[in-house]
């Protein structure tokens, strides 16, 4: 178990937001938001899992890969590993992480 405990921060929670009002209200204070309602375009049906691993191909990314969920980056309970678009989006999309030496 890690020492470290992550600091619990309240979050606010806008609906519908108007753009001006996020410009105006949220975007200057650089805050974590949850924002709700927004039309964000045909990317909610059409990223799906499969959309997205045969658009992303075989493009690298670097990833940080940990056998434990909580990454300790004071005693680097984690590794660096190059993965493709698609197999990183494979395993963030599993429910559970089969791969225990290297779980995204």
């Amino acid at each position: 178990m890690s020492k470290y405990q992550p600091k619990k921060v309240q979050v606010q929670i806008y609906d519908n937001i108007k753009e001006e009002e996020f410009l105006k209200d949220v975007y200057p204070h650089r805050l974590p938001v949850v924002l709700r309602g927004l039309d964000i375009g045909l990317c909610k049906d059409k990223w799906t899992l499969d959309y997205l691993c045969e658009n992303g191909m075989n493009q690298e990314v670097k990833v940080h890969v940990s056998p434990t969920p909580q990454m300790d980056f004071l005693n680097k309970n984690f590794a660096y590993r190059t993965l493709t678009f698609s197999e990183l989006v494979k395993r963030a999309s599993q429910l559970k992480q089969t791969d225990r030496k290297s779980v995204v």
